[in-house]
């Protein structure tokens, strides 16, 4: 497997640069914006909505606790990088291999 353009490997978790679209219709992976994941998040960018959702949503998709999704930068941008933490890189790569093409 080609490793995903928008996933970074450290040593405690795996960071996922993603692209997000507030007020979408669904909550979803919608493809690969730049070099990033993007997702199509059906809240407002509104005190903090959308960000709930997305990590809400990251959280599900990768079988993890919501507290183990965190936004480390971005977190007033379309643009985000939000780390997954101690999961390693080919899990993460692997269960988001089910929602996109990498």
């Amino acid at each position: 497997m080609v490793p995903p353009i928008f996933l970074e490997a450290r040593d405690d978790g795996t960071v996922i640069k993603t692209r997000i679209q507030a007020n979408a219709k669904n909550t979803g992976i919608t493809g690969i914006h730049d070099g990033a994941l993007k997702i199509g998040v059906a809240r407002p960018a509104v005190d903090g909505k959308a960000n709930n959702e997305l990590r809400r949503y990251l959280a599900k998709i990768l079988d993890v606790n919501r507290a183990g999704v965190v936004i480390i930068s971005g977190e007033q941008s379309r643009t985000k990088r939000i780390k997954v933490m101690e999961m390693e890189f080919d899990v993460v790569a692997g269960r988001l291999s089910k929602f996109v093409c990498c």
